[in-house]
């Protein structure tokens, strides 16, 4: 929508911050609640924000957990993955996705992406399947949920569970369906980063199913069947704290205006560099609900993405890549990946951008961040 209005690099500390959780006096007074019941362990705060998040999904089960890793390692425990199984992860993500599936002793496959969202591509997907697949991991990612029409359909063709990384996600949609109640199992992260944030680590596994959610519930209590002494399968402790549930129901209580904010944001933003030649701002699908956890661009014009980053930390602005292609990672090329494999994901991330976007921005830094782009570009 045209050029900017000028405005002067002034208190523009909310574009290098890198927190884009928000605790006020509710979090604060709620923690001390707890701390002063004598309760701080895993209890009936607990109790009650896995309720409340299971409630707000749409899901009839959730398990508070650790972070979000732990809640991607209690799903692929839960559908017992392991050696010999294949699961199929994008390639575009946070590399903790494929080493959910890799620490069960399975083999992680990986899919391309989509060009315009960075999402699992289905297309790809389908044809990475094999008789050994067991469970895919489609990755909502930045905020953005996935394909799911397309991909439960290839999922259910080829008898595969599945369990959507729901990291970037909290409050998403697609269609009517939140994230989190869109596959079999869902993994979300609370990391202080996130759109919610459980005093600085965090998560939850979400499910309809009963017999997942059993196998879940006692892989997070060291394999242990309720408050029993027996135990039936191997398991870690994962368990949340009160003290963290507490300041994670208000939190929740939070979310849907925080993300609000979070797409008023980013629809500013994008309006204010579409027109910027060779800068392609995050395409949104007509049918989701994209929560912008990150705001990421695509760079297109002849500049190398490294001197636009330079350019734009110069005029203060914190900016950053999210992510590499996970099947170039050391790890994974040493379990055979190699590339070609996954051709987009290798072009986007040589491209992407990510620029700050949390509920703090103002209009007034939005607006210089446009202008800071653009002079960067102007420069090249």
């Amino acid at each position: 929508m045209g050029q900017t209005s000028g405005v002067k690099k002034l208190d523009l500390e909310d574009l290098v911050t890198k927190f884009g959780t928000i605790y006020g006096d509710e979090e604060i007074d709620a923690v001390i609640a707890v701390i002063r019941r004598g309760a701080p362990t895993n209890d009936e705060a607990v109790r009650a924000f896995e309720n409340a998040f299971a409630s707000y999904c749409g899901v009839e089960h959730a398990i508070a957990v650790t972070s979000g890793t732990t809640a991607l390692n209690l799903g692929c425990a839960a559908a017992d993955i392991g050696p010999g199984d294949q699961v199929l992860v994008p390639s575009i993500t946070w590399i903790a996705t494929a080493n959910a599936a890799a620490l069960q002793g399975a083999d992680v496959v990986f899919v391309d992406v989509d060009p315009r969202t960075s999402n699992m591509d289905p297309v790809d997907l389908e044809a990475k399947i094999t008789g050994r697949s067991k469970l895919i991991i489609p990755v909502h990612l930045y905020g953005q949920p996935c394909e799911m029409k397309r991909i439960v359909e290839v999922a259910e063709k080829h008898d595969c569970m599945i369990m959507t990384d729901c990291a970037h996600s909290p409050g998403a949609e697609y269609g009517k369906r939140k994230a989190g109640s869109l596959g079999d199992m869902g993994a979300f992260s609370f990391h202080q980063q996130k759109n919610m944030s459980t005093l600085g680590e965090g998560g939850m596994f979400t499910t309809d199913d009963e017999y997942l959610y059993r196998r879940a519930r006692m892989f997070q209590n060291h394999g242990r069947e309720g408050h029993s002494h027996v135990f039936t399968m191997v398991g870690h402790n994962y368990r949340m704290t009160d003290v963290q549930a507490a300041a994670g129901l208000i939190q929740l209580s939070k979310l849907d205006e925080l993300n609000s904010i979070r797409i008023k944001n980013a629809g500013l933003l994008t309006d204010l560099i579409e027109d910027i030649p060779g800068i392609t701002p995050p395409y949104v699908a007509g049918n989701v609900k994209h929560v912008f956890h990150l705001y990421n661009i695509l760079v297109e014009f002849g500049m190398r993405r490294e001197e636009l980053i330079s350019g734009l930390v110069q005029e203060g602005i914190t900016a950053g890549t999210h992510y590499e292609p996970i099947h170039l990672a050391d790890i994974y090329r040493e379990r055979g990946s190699m590339p070609g494999d996954c051709p987009v994901a290798e072009d986007i991330g040589l491209r992407n951008v990510t620029l700050p976007m949390h509920p703090r921005l103002t209009d007034r830094s939005i607006r210089y961040m446009a202008d800071a782009i653009r002079k960067v570009v102007k420069k090249e």
